[in-house]
């Protein structure tokens, strides 16, 4: 079990992240001074290989070294246990300061530091390196984000609770701003509820019916679309954002909006409320999943019409492309990610991630998959399918891959 010593002189910063630690299952032991760090990591380092004894005397002893008067009974402390303390005592001397000890490392993921940098919080952004699957950054967002994409050197990210979307500067990781509530985001299942295309925003506004494009520095442009946005895609280089949505009397529909004139294109009608959406890099293909009946539908983007259709084994979520091809789908309820190859008949490869997977993203050649329910990011090898995992803990909502080569993560509580 991973064991983690936290450090710090104000008391309520302790007690937060012990409670937001063990929480997730740790083992958190904390100091309030240095002195103390080092009784706390001696007797810790030796918990459960040395007698209850000596525990006992080598705890006395350190506290002795760190200047408390001594007790009787320290006499009986054998040459082994003094061997241990001096040891002990010359390693921990060198530490300055301790932030968080971790004995443990996650399956699957590249060998990284030992202690982490970032310690990943709820409502934050999480940067990681997608070579390592480390945190590097941790950026403070709104209340409940629930998507995040990248786009014209920044990341964006939605926040649920109030409709803000936070601006991130990669170069810095910082916020550059927070753009005021200009959209609801999906109400339910569905995803992700941005878009960047044309060099503006495009957010979803499910309680209107409509999608909010904006730009910073200008008020938003709202564009009826006449249903509930469930999701929406753009490809890198088309002037067009798909939206699918859910209209008030049942069904789906996929538009497209023009993003030189914000016109909608002629609406294609889906039997069931779609739940994902993603279009090909090179525009021409776009995928939309729906639920109901476990089908991954294919739209021909310039004739504006499903050309075909793929049956699912499990209830779909959210849906990626890879660069070769392939058509990634998450499945919540199965907890699973399902590879489509479209180019044959073959039944789609599920491949077990974490659980409760549902946010998706292709990029630095992984596929990204956020586990809502058990606070871990997958990372998929297209070439093999194999699986690394890194634990965040809270609720990972949603992951995307951006330009600059990074990996965002948004964490709700």
């Amino acid at each position: 079990m991973t064991t983690i010593l936290v450090v710090d002189d104000e008391p309520q910063i302790r007690r937060a992240l012990r409670t937001s630690l063990e929480a997730h299952g740790y083992v958190v032991h904390t100091a309030g001074t240095g002195e103390e760090a080092l009784v706390a990591a001696a007797e810790a380092a030796v918990a459960g290989a040395a007698p209850a004894g000596g525990r006992h005397r080598l705890g006395r002893a350190f506290r002795r070294r760190a200047g408390h008067r001594q007790r009787p009974g320290l006499s009986g402390l054998t040459r082994r246990w003094s061997l241990v303390l001096t040891i002990t005592a010359a390693v921990l001397s060198a530490v300055l300061l301790v932030v968080a000890v971790v004995l443990a490392r996650d399956g699957g993921a590249p060998a990284g530091p030992a202690t982490p940098a970032v310690l990943p919080a709820a409502n934050h952004a999480i940067r990681i390196d997608p070579t390592t699957y480390q945190p590097v950054a941790a950026v403070a967002v709104g209340t409940d984000p629930a998507t995040v994409v990248g786009g014209g050197g920044l990341v964006w990210v939605a926040n649920r609770q109030d409709g803000t979307v936070t601006v991130i500067d990669p170069d810095t990781n910082r916020v550059q701003q927070t753009l005021p509530a200009s959209g609801s985001g999906p109400a339910k299942e569905g995803g992700p509820g941005l878009a960047f295309a044309s060099g503006s925003l495009w957010v979803a506004n499910t309680a209107q019916q409509q999608v909010a494009r904006v730009e910073p520095g200008a008020d938003p442009t709202p564009i009826p679309v006449g249903a509930s946005p469930t999701a929406m895609a753009a490809a890198p280089d088309d002037d067009a954002v798909w939206v699918a949505a859910r209209p008030p009397g049942g069904g789906g529909r996929l538009v497209r909006i023009d993003a030189g004139t914000n016109q909608l294109g002629r609406p294609v009608s889906l039997p069931h409320a779609p739940t994902g959406l993603a279009v090909t890099p090179d525009g021409r293909t776009v995928w939309v999943a729906t639920g109901s009946d476990r089908t991954l539908h294919r739209v021909d983007a310039s004739a504006g019409s499903v050309v075909g259709q793929i049956k699912l084994p499990y209830v779909p979520d959210q849906v990626t492309s890879s660069d070769d091809g392939a058509v990634w789908v998450t499945s919540s309820k199965g907890d699973a990610v399902l590879r489509i190859n479209p180019t044959t008949t073959s039944e789609p490869k599920v491949i077990r991630v974490g659980n409760g997977p549902s946010g998706i993203a292709f990029g630095a050649g992984r596929v990204w998959v956020a586990n809502a329910e058990d606070g871990t990011v997958s990372a998929i090898d297209p070439r093999s399918n194999e699986v690394g995992t890194r634990h965040l803990g809270f609720r990972p909502a949603a992951v995307a891959a951006v330009d600059q080569g990074a990996v965002w993560v948004a964490l709700a509580a």
